[in-house]
């Protein structure tokens, strides 16, 4: 039986072209995703961009894609399991920057568990019909989180997969916006919240 084929989805990049679609296209069909199109917004800000991008796709599932994660066939293996449930509407992965440092905190930090855990939407896989409605209205970053809380509140699940991707941004800058996402959350939503939002 043949695999339902999905869109990628890549919010805020500058080089929406028909040679770059094409070659992302041509690698993720080789690590074995079914895709369908590539859909590219450059809108300014992460929510816009995801709003766009939620509008355009017309597949069952959808990929949201963050330009600098590189993922692998055992991400999509792992990940693709879980399309069947009517329950799940979001199915997350884990990109893991080049360092060893940020790995190790990373493994950590999952030992808190995933209950809890902040969805992060760089790779993360979409059921259309779960973000039906839904418009993304905050600025600058941490959208994913208000994105994985919509999707919560309509009766999905948000299901968190140890699968593991590329994530390609220096270390220095993974390290920068954790504190600061880290100052944001726990302004609004306290301390326990910013600590499992990392």
């Amino acid at each position: 039986m043949e695999e339902k084929k999905i869109d990628i989805c890549i919010p805020c990049l500058v080089k929406n072209t028909e040679a770059y679609r094409i070659k992302k296209a041509n690698f993720l069909k080789l690590i074995g995703i079914p895709v369908n199109n590539i859909l590219i917004s450059s809108k300014k800000g992460l929510a816009n961009a995801r709003n766009d991008l939620m509008k355009k796709t017309a597949t069952e599932w959808f990929l949201f894609l963050d330009d600098d994660i590189v993922l692998n066939k055992k991400w999509w293996k792992k990940i693709s399991r879980y399309m069947d449930s009517d329950k799940i509407g979001a199915i997350c992965g884990f990109g893991l920057p080049d360092s060893t440092a940020l790995i190790i905190l990373r493994h950590l930090f999952l030992m808190r568990g995933l209950r809890h855990q902040r969805g992060f939407a760089s790779n993360t896989l979409i059921k259309k019909k779960a973000v039906e409605g839904i418009i993304l209205t905050r600025e600058g970053r941490l959208e994913d989180l208000e994105l994985q809380e919509k999707i919560k509140a309509k009766g999905y699940e948000w299901k968190f997969c140890l699968a593991y991707c590329r994530h390609t941004k220096k270390p220095g800058k993974v390290f920068a916006e954790a504190f600061s996402d880290f100052i944001k959350i726990k302004k609004e939503k306290g301390i326990f919240k910013a600590i499992m939002s990392i």
